[in-house]
This record gives C-alpha cells, sequence and structure tokens, in this order.
C-alpha cells in the first residue's frame, strides 16, 4: 500500500472525491463533491482559518482510502476528517499510521477526528441504527467505522444523541 498527499492534481482529486461513490449508495452519500473541491483547493469561505492537507491511500492502482488532516494556527491538536476507507483492516491500519506520522512531523500533541476541518461541517460517527435511513443533518458513515477509530487507538470523547419521532396512524 502507499499514500500520496494531494497537490490539487486532478487524477488524485477525482480519485479523493468518488471514492464515498464506491462505499455508499446514491441516497446513503451524504457528501457534497462541491463543497469538498473547494476544501481541497482552499478554497471553501472556512479555508482562511486552518490548514488542510489531504491524501489517498492506494492498494495497487485503487484507491481503498482517504482522509485529510487539519492544523488549526497555535493549536496542538491535529483534526483526522474525510475518512472514508474500503471494509479492509490493513488499509485501515496503514491509513491511521500514515495520518499519526504526519501529524508527529507537525508536533501536534493530539488528533481528534472524524472531523471534516471544522465542527461547522461534518464531524463524529454514527453507531447504530443503520436500518434506517440517513437524517438530515446528522453524520453517515460505514457501520464499520466505529470498529476501524477503536481498533486504531481512538477513544469516545463525547457522545450525542439525536432523536426522531415515529408518527403511529
Amino acid at each position: 500500500m502507499k499514500c500520496i498527499r494531494l497537490r490539487n492534481e486532478k487524477k488524485y482529486v477525482k480519485d479523493f472525491l468518488s471514492l464515498p461513490k464506491k462505499l455508499y449508495a446514491a441516497d446513503e452519500n451524504m457528501e457534497s463533491p462541491d463543497s469538498v473541491r473547494q476544501m481541497l483547493a482552499g478554497k471553501h469561505p472556512l479555508s482562511k482559518y486552518f490548514t488542510l492537507d489531504a491524501f489517498l491511500i492506494y492498494d495497487g492502482k485503487e484507491p481503498v482510502g482517504r482522509f485529510a488532516i487539519t492544523i488549526y494556527p497555535e493549536d496542538d491538536t491535529a483534526y483526522l476528517g474525510f475518512f472514508e476507507c474500503v471494509m479492509d483492516k490493513e488499509a485501515a491500519a496503514f491509513l491511521f499510521s500514515e495520518a499519526e506520522k504526519f501529524c508527529r512531523e507537525r508536533r501536534c500533541r493530539t488528533i481528534i477526528g472524524p472531523v471534516d476541518a471544522s465542527f461547522w461541517l461534518k464531524y463524529r460517527l454514527k453507531i447504530n441504527q443503520f436500518d434506517l435511513p440517513p437524517y438530515t443533518g446528522e453524520p453517515y458513515n460505514k457501520e464499520y467505522y466505529y470498529a476501524f477509530f477503536l481498533e486504531n487507538g481512538y477513544k469516545v470523547k463525547e457522545h450525542y444523541t439525536s432523536n426522531t419521532y415515529m408518527r403511529t396512524m
């Protein structure tokens, strides 16, 4: 496996944006490709507040994972976001180790994730009720992501509960 750091190359941006389309059904993919493209190019309205470095994990010629690291000035915490990965523990372990290596080189003391650049954007993982369709404004991810984070040294920092009222007739 290899890890590629994006430098806004068209091929890698295309692979970064297409990975969720390979993992999710159309009605499950909550990501806005235009918004992500703006983030990758540093042209999103929030981009002036942080640096964002994006990476792709390849197994041969196929992208099997992706992530981005966001660092705010004067902060020794890094935020791991835009996380997507095929259901492969080895690919996930490689992805997390590459993220940790990058953060260590930048002298970050802590990594928090998943956070897609800002708490104003997507953050946190869905961990249950995958039998229900995605709900507007709530995260949606593959069911196995929670295990990947735990297996790679992350622990739950906060717990959020969302509720839905199911009308009965």
